[in-house]
């Protein structure tokens, strides 16, 4: 059986996955398709970010390194990683995303 603390750890471990491979997801959909806002540019994000996820898991899966913590390390790093690189990138060009609010 499940207990408490293990629960809670395998709950803080998957919104770390999902908040990680988010935070990478935004900045290629937003350098992808700039002009998409609302639920599409939502459901895009979504897209990658489950892209991410996967790819992740199949590439430690080939080399039969899925266990939790890889799998965190290697989701954190694409997700913290692309958000960087592209931020710079924007940064040094002046692209400006449109804003994502409705109007």
């Amino acid at each position: 059986m499940l207990d408490l603390g293990s629960y809670l750890l395998g709950v803080a471990q998957i919104l770390l996955l999902a908040g990680f491979a988010w935070l990478g997801a935004t900045p290629v959909r937003r350098r992808l398709v700039p002009e998409l806002t609302g639920a599409p540019a939502h459901l895009a994000t979504s897209v990658l970010a489950l892209a991410v996820l996967i790819w992740s898991a199949e590439l430690l899966g080939s080399f039969g390194a899925l266990d939790p913590l890889p799998y965190l390390v290697v989701v954190g790093a694409l997700g913290v990683g692309c958000w960087a690189l592209l931020r710079r990138v924007a940064e040094d060009e002046g692209f400006e995303p449109p804003n994502e609010l409705p109007r």
